[in-house]
């Protein structure tokens, strides 16, 4: 993540929501194709809990990431015949 990538995180979280705004719109003009692969960038370096929070914030800001895919249920909630 380019250096306008912390921006984002950083100024969303402080609510300041104009400047998150204007470094998401600079990551995008850096790196267009972001949205699609931010997760996949996020947890070469972060921990799972960490790139889900991250994403959250760049959600805040306007980026369309793509959401978490569901975990799978343990098999003994699971409606499955034993």
């Amino acid at each position: 993540m380019d250096r306008a990538g912390p921006l984002v995180v950083v100024n969303s979280q402080l609510g300041q929501m104009e400047q998150a705004r204007i470094a998401l719109r600079d990551l995008l003009a850096i790196r267009p194709t972001f949205a699609a692969k931010a997760r996949e960038g996020l947890s070469i370096w972060w921990q799972p809990e960490i790139v889900e929070q991250m994403l959250g914030d760049l959600r805040k800001a306007g980026l369309g990431a793509p959401e978490a895919p569901a975990a799978p249920l343990p098999s003994k909630l699971r409606n499955e015949p034993t």
